[in-house]
């Protein structure tokens, strides 16, 4: 007799939501390294795409910091990326409808780098 197992609605999100917080985990680590070599992170003009390519011509640059270049978070949009010197990098996925806030697969998923720390 075969079995079959049946899961919550609201876990069919959860792997693309595991999904972005291991990429937001990784940029988070290649923008690391990129500051140790050029001294700073990227402003949010020059976003993510840093970490792939030295679009920006920054001396010190000895990327690529990643294996690919900036991928799409899960549900196909652009990951967020913001730097303020005066608090911290925010790099965010707005989650499956792709707009700030809600809730389950809709949430917004995001890392925070404190640039006071990082100094």
């Amino acid at each position: 007799m075969n079995s079959c197992s049946f899961y919550p609605i609201d876990r069919w999100g959860k792997p693309k939501q595991i999904a972005a917080k291991m990429q937001i985990q990784a940029f988070q680590g290649a923008l690391k390294l990129y500051r140790n070599d050029v001294g700073a992170y990227p402003t949010s003009a020059e976003e993510l795409d840093v970490l792939w390519t030295n679009t920006s011509g920054r001396a010190g640059w000895a990327g690529p910091y990643l294996q690919s270049q900036i991928p799409l978070d899960p549900w196909g949009n652009a990951y967020i990326y913001r730097y303020s010197e005066q608090s911290a990098v925010e790099i965010l996925s707005l989650g499956a409808d792709g707009k700030r806030g809600g809730t389950g697969e809709n949430s917004d998923i995001g890392n925070q780098i404190d640039s006071e720390m990082e100094n």
